[in-house]
């Protein structure tokens, strides 16, 4: 449920940052300045509550459409400036890198614009609203030089690579099955606020959840579906447009070493389900317990991933051995490997997330980095199940239309 996830990692960044603050003093030499580009409403765990722990993070400037908005929030969690509008943020040369936490309808605008100033960017999920927006993105910022992520916390927690270990030892066998599902409940009244719902501001479980495609493409080194088997939607009474809830089989080719000369193809079949309005038990009860669960399936063992939406909170690593029938628990919440020697128990994905945004504009290697390019197949992949399931794709914006049609021209 996103509504407990939420108020917990609350909790937890506000702890961390009463105990950790590193105030503006002891922030090292060149330390980078950051602009956030939000709405009135804003989610401190994101970027704000790891920036105030960081070494290497400076809250700079926020940037709302309201100047009342902007400063209650600059003051409110510590920003030096605030404007009242994005564009201003934009031209103002100390800032070194903008997070960009707008409406998914607006990223693509604001993200362009953000890297055509000559900013590095870190987005919030989803990357693009469908795959031509992903890859004008990606090459805009290819010829501007600039570092482009999307939000993806979970991908720089150690428990996850912990489980990439595992699968990569070759000690449980090849990997044949994996699913993955997320649900959460959204109030009726939510609804009409809730770009989640509207087609034309992105919306669609699939397209709001798909970050789990992309996490299971990089726990599982996939790249494009060979075939997608199954797709289908339930869609919202006021917009068939709209998945409320979509459930997915694909089929992907995978190539796994058999020696040091050989390697071998075997199908990895992926099952998907996304719910935006999971009803409760007996219509009375919230399914906390129901957190985003990744289940995968080899030829010697039965892995349990649970909680892989917030990790630092809690999660376990199930293993069932096939042959003995005996489960093992793994729990991991921390590396210093992940993170040039500097991680803690008290970090969050979204810190770990951070840290590596930071090596990668330093000029460091991190082992949890993945290209826009990734970014790029995760969108594709959603283009291609909501035309399976025969819905059209999340339209692109205005600029993006633009864009990929000079570029065609060209």
């Amino acid at each position: 449920m996103d509504n407990l996830i939420y108020w917990c990692n609350r909790l937890h960044g506000l702890i961390a940052t009463h105990l950790y603050y590193v105030p503006l003093g002891r922030k090292v030499p060149g330390a980078f300045r950051v602009g956030l580009l939000s709405t009135a409403i804003v989610d401190p765990s994101a970027l704000i509550f790891p920036a105030l722990t960081s070494l290497d993070v400076i809250l700079y400037a926020i940037a709302s459409s309201d100047q009342k908005v902007a400063q209650s929030l600059a003051k409110q969690y510590s920003f030096q400036k605030s404007y009242e509008s994005c564009e201003a943020l934009l031209s103002d040369p100390a800032v070194d890198f903008v997070y960009v936490a707008l409406p998914p309808h607006l990223r693509f605008d604001w993200v362009f614009k953000a890297l055509s100033a000559g900013k590095h960017v870190l987005l919030d999920k989803p990357f693009a609203l469908n795959g031509p927006e992903a890859s004008e993105l990606m090459d805009h910022a290819r010829k501007a030089g600039k570092v482009l992520m999307e939000t993806s916390p979970s991908q720089f927690h150690p428990s996850v690579h912990r489980l990439k270990e595992l699968l990569n030892s070759g000690g449980i066998g090849h990997v044949f099955r994996a699913d993955v599902s997320v649900t959460t409940t959204t109030w009726l009244g939510q609804r009409k606020l809730d770009p989640r719902w509207q087609y034309q501001l992105g919306g669609g479980s699939l397209i709001s959840m798909g970050d789990a495609i992309g996490l299971c493409r990089f726990i599982l080194h996939l790249r494009l579906p060979a075939e997608i088997i199954r797709a289908r939607a339930t869609t919202t009474l006021n917009d068939p447009r709209v998945d409320t809830s979509m459930t997915a089989v694909l089929r992907y080719r995978r190539s796994q070493a058999v020696n040091a000369s050989v390697t071998q193809e075997h199908d990895l079949i992926l099952n998907i389900s996304t719910d935006l309005s999971r009803r409760w038990l007996f219509g009375i009860i919230p399914r906390f317990w129901e957190l985003p669960t990744l289940t995968i399936e080899t030829e010697k063992a039965h892995i349990i991933f649970y909680n892989i939406s917030s990790p630092h909170l809690f999660h376990y690593i199930a293993i069932k051995d096939k042959s003995s029938g005996i489960w093992k628990y793994h729990w991991l919440y921390k590396s210093l490997y992940l993170s040039q020697g500097r991680g803690a128990m008290f970090w969050s994905s979204q810190r770990y997330q951070l840290e590596a945004f930071v090596d990668k504009l330093k000029g460091r290697e991190s082992v949890c980095w993945t290209s826009s390019q990734e970014n790029v197949m995760t969108s594709e992949t959603i283009d291609m199940l909501y035309r399976k399931s025969e819905l059209p794709i999340r339209p692109s914006s205005m600029l993006a239309s633009s864009t990929f049609a000079d570029s065609v021209a060209r």
